[in-house]
């Protein structure tokens, strides 16, 4: 019989039953031996790795995925939260034996990039079977980390990328498929409590409001520390192909969320935290010198957040000011340069104004649109004051991006007088800081 017909018999025979090897109170260690062999996830294991080494990768991964279904489906069903953790840690050790023993063959890339599928498809399949993230609670505290670091020790630079990819979708799918309204999330109620002071919680939860913000925070917790390990790792060992592609696919989440309507609080939280985590991380990385120029850093604002502002989105301002933030703690550390203040010229014309300039500008024109643009911009405008003020006290070699500094501030001006803005008092103090700027014979 052809060995992936022997898995996929073995892989039937298991069940809420044979998953347990129970090997208590047997002295004979020939006995105890004989059990194991007989285990029929051990005899799958077996023959998944015995395929690997023969460089049938195609047949190791069906076999991957149907043991994948099969356990996840166990783990689903088991009400008892010891049993649940044992077929977890099965799970476990048939993906551990199977990634240890790929790492040490040539062409293991479809084996590795193979289990990353198979965890995409578990989680997704909660969606179908309304189930929630907590049955694998224990999966992705013991799982993740361990497979992450051996692709890191391995170099598996392709196949990490993949594991990015795996994070942001089950994140994405979950909280645009399989998630309760706003104020069903129990984590979330302090939040909307800022929000609207005469919202009522209760102290009293239904097991179903306590079941689905577990589910919530087991994905915006639990996973977010997923990319914060990769994160971390990849800041550990310089990469930044790594660290900058972790960026991309936060973004890439964010702006899924801005697109499609999951709720006004579930979609704040997530826009704020997706945003303290890529300054965050942004401003380790340039302090231990894995970023060293301002052109290495990719994805450090969301390209949507234009849009977040027009249309006056809860998270627009926070979002804003941890990149201000960002810019300002960037400066103290000397890392702050011409690819985020702009004044980046070819043939001596302006061809960069920067992230924040671009933002400021946008918002000096639709400055009579709303009061969230307005508010925005009165950010912009002073964090560039904080940057001015902070070149002015502390004068080295930079009077170049001093004077863009300068150049930001004239070109909100010279937007606001241009469109007629009726803000006798915000014009009067742009021109006042226009005027305190110092000559570089005083500088």
């Amino acid at each position: 019989m052809k060995p992936e017909k022997l898995a996929s018999d073995e892989i039937d025979k298991i069940d809420c039953k044979s998953i347990f090897i129970n090997n208590n109170g047997i002295s004979d260690i020939d006995k105890s031996v004989e059990i194991f062999e007989n285990d029929h996830l051990i005899k799958v294991t077996n023959i998944a790795i015995a395929l690997i080494s023969v460089s049938e990768s195609v047949k190791a991964q069906l076999i991957i995925r149907k043991v994948t279904v099969k356990l996840s489906n166990l783990i689903i069903d088991e009400k008892n939260q010891k049993s649940k953790e044992y077929i977890i840690e099965r799970l476990i050790s048939f993906y551990i034996k199977v990634i240890d023993f790929s790492l040490l063959q040539p062409n293991n890339a479809g084996i590795l990039r193979g289990i990353w599928n198979s965890i995409e498809s578990m989680y997704f399949d909660l969606i179908e079977k309304k189930e929630t993230s907590s049955h694998y609670e224990k999966f992705r505290e013991k799982f993740f980390e361990r497979f992450i670091n051996r692709l890191f020790t391995y170099n598996k630079e392709e196949e990490i990328i993949e594991g990015i990819e795996t994070i942001k979708n089950i994140i994405q799918n979950q909280v645009l498929l399989n998630m309760p309204e706003d104020k069903k999330i129990i984590h979330l109620y302090s939040f909307i409590n800022e929000l609207e002071p005469n919202f009522k919680n209760f102290d009293d939860y239904s097991d179903i409001e306590i079941k689905d913000s577990e589910h919530w925070r087991e994905i915006v917790i639990g996973f977010f520390d997923v990319f914060s390990i990769i994160i971390n790792k990849s800041i550990t060992s310089k990469n930044l192909d790594i660290l900058n592609t972790c960026f991309k696919k936060l973004e890439e989440l964010s702006f899924q969320i801005y697109l499609k309507e999951i709720g006004k609080y579930k979609s704040t939280f997530l826009h704020i935290k997706i945003a303290t985590k890529i300054s965050d991380y942004t401003y380790r990385a340039f302090e231990k010198n894995v970023f060293e120029e301002g052109i290495d850093a990719k994805n450090t604002l969301p390209l949507h957040l234009e849009m977040l502002i027009k249309s006056e989105e809860i998270s627009s301002r926070t979002v804003l000011q941890k990149y201000c933030y960002l810019l300002i703690y960037l400066q103290k550390i000397n890392k702050l340069d011409r690819w985020f203040i702009g004044g980046i010229k070819m043939n001596d014309f302006m061809v960069s104004e920067g992230e924040l300039g671009r933002i400021a500008r946008r918002c000096a024109y639709a400055y009579n649109e709303n009061k969230n643009i307005q508010n925005c911009l009165d950010d912009c405008i002073e964090t560039y004051v904080i940057l001015k003020k902070y070149y002015e006290s502390y004068k080295n070699d930079n009077f170049d991006l001093y004077i863009v500094i300068k150049e930001r501030i004239s070109a909100i001006l010279e937007i606001l007088l241009k469109c007629n803005v009726e803000n006798e008092k915000l014009t009067e103090r742009l021109k006042t800081q226009i005027e305190g700027f110092k000559n570089k014979e005083d500088y």
